[in-house]
């Protein structure tokens, strides 16, 4: 699958992590593509963002692509829990695959295998460590639900487990054993995987069809022993049943590539270097923008392949407000360098006299306009004026993008367009706790006649606690 199709089929629905900073144990729900997370400086914002940047990273150095993620938090004992090396971070996201005959025909079109159906719910967990400054993932589980189709694997226990209805199992096997069928509603199948060790990292290294076909072809007797004990009618020759876990194998090697592809297209943006985007910089192809936005240049021409559009120049006038004519384009120095060249109303500006706001905006549009799984933006409202953070926010909305955003400030508060965007952070204990606002949150608007952000400066909101680690104001 494409950038452009894993965007639009494939959607976050469910965020964890455990033991990461005062992370304890946080699980964020997403049921709007727009989510603001507010919350004062020192009550997790940032470590939240930074455990997006560290899943990222973890595939980047399970692919030759990084070093030890830990060392730009100085070790793995300056981020874990309470400092005990002894404990994993452990990181999790579930994904909603879109139902749609579009998405169904892109997951299908390259198999080999009729019937054909797409999952409807995937969920991804990892645990690494950096123990004694060697950073290892020990731990991967990945499970894919929907269509009549349950299939998870677990790299720690080396178990692969299928679950197939009846009617699914019985249409797989209609052409060469039509007399065939199960003796219950579902086909349930767990196998020890004896080659187990060929498929770690499951997620973050190129586990493809013929890896996994290989894999299951060392416990082919224990699929066939399995299948012959739950099902009836005529004896099932070996070779339909390796059909079988060939199908099992392409299903599982498409939804690892998909997840893959969708953590790797996750962007996060935070601290960001101003001093390098305003200098020159060398002309290579950036395909992934880096968090502190110091390839933004040469990924601003690589997205726009050096042609600024204009409605990409209109938006910037919501950043530069009073200036009517607005044009901006690539310069080169004389050693080959490109840089960002601004005309204003007849006045060039150079790229040390860019306003920061400008800057940021951009930034934002070059993102939307690329596409990304998940934009995790930290402390949103940093540079940007409120009519500009309001313009943005509805720039997200408009774009059908998913965004995550971070602010200490309640302005942004005021451009939800519903209490479900909002999440608080709070520290208790030494201890990020996660709160959501119910309802009564709405009503409590109406009745006193507040913005959002005036309830949460009044002092009105009190904490209803729903669990040990999501609860609700």
């Amino acid at each position: 699958m494409d950038l452009k199709n894993i965007n639009e089929c494939m959607e976050l629905k469910k965020f964890w992590v455990k033991n990461f900073k005062s992370l304890r144990d946080v699980t964020l729900e997403f049921p709007t593509r727009l989510t603001i997370i507010a919350g004062t400086n020192g009550s997790g914002k940032t470590a939240l963002v930074e455990t997006f940047e560290l899943l990222t990273n973890t595939i980047e150095w399970a692919m030759g692509r990084t070093t030890n993620p830990f060392l730009k938090w100085w070790g793995y004992d300056k981020v874990v829990w309470r400092h005990d090396e002894n404990t994993p971070i452990i990181l999790g996201l579930e994904l909603e695959y879109k139902n749609k005959e579009e998405c169904v025909k892109e997951f299908c079109r390259k198999s080999p295998f009729k019937p054909c159906k797409a999952p409807t719910r995937i969920s991804y967990e990892i645990y690494i460590t950096g123990k004694e400054g060697r950073f290892q993932i020990l731990k991967e589980s990945l499970r894919a639900q929907g269509n009549d189709l349950d299939v998870s694997i677990d790299t720690d226990k080396g178990e692969l487990i299928v679950i197939m209805s009846k009617e699914a199992f019985e249409k797989m096997f209609k052409d060469v054993a039509p007399t065939l069928t199960l003796k219950s509603d579902s086909l349930r199948l767990g196998i020890k995987l004896k080659a187990a060790q060929e498929v770690k990292p499951l997620i973050t290294k190129c586990v493809d069809f013929c890896t996994l076909f290989h894999v299951f072809e060392k416990d082919l007797d224990d699929f066939v022993k399995i299948i012959r004990e739950q099902s009836t009618g005529e004896k099932i020759a070996k070779k339909n049943i390796r059909y079988f876990s060939g199908y099992i194998a392409w299903h599982l090697s498409e939804i690892i590539n998909a997840v893959r592809k969708f953590i790797n297209n996750i962007t996060i943006i935070k601290d960001i270097d101003w001093k390098t985007i305003r200098n020159p910089q060398t002309l290579t192809r950036q395909d992934r923008l880096m968090p502190d936005a110091s390839n933004f240049v040469p990924f601003l021409y690589t997205v726009t392949e050096g042609i600024i559009s204009e409605s990409l120049a209109e938006a910037l006038k919501y950043a530069f407000i009073g200036v009517q004519d607005l044009r901006l384009s690539f310069g080169v120095t004389e050693d080959g360098r490109v840089f960002l060249k601004l005309v204003a109303d007849g006045v060039t500006l150079t790229p040390a006299s860019i306003p920061s706001g400008v800057l940021k905006t951009l930034i934002i549009e070059s993102l939307l306009l690329r596409g990304a799984s998940v934009i995790v933006i930290d402390e949103f409202e940093n540079s940007l004026h409120p009519e500009l953070q309001q313009f943005l926010m509805d720039e997200f909305r408009s774009r059908n993008a998913f965004v995550i955003l971070t602010t200490h400030s309640t302005v942004p508060l005021d451009y939800a367009k519903s209490v479900s965007e909002v999440v608080i952070l709070r520290l208790e204990g030494g201890e990020t706790r996660v709160y959501r606002l119910g309802r009564e949150v709405e009503k409590e608007l109406e009745k006193h006649r507040m913005t959002l952000s005036e309830l949460f400066e009044s002092g009105l909101l009190e904490p209803i606690k729903l669990g040990s680690t999501y609860e609700s104001l």
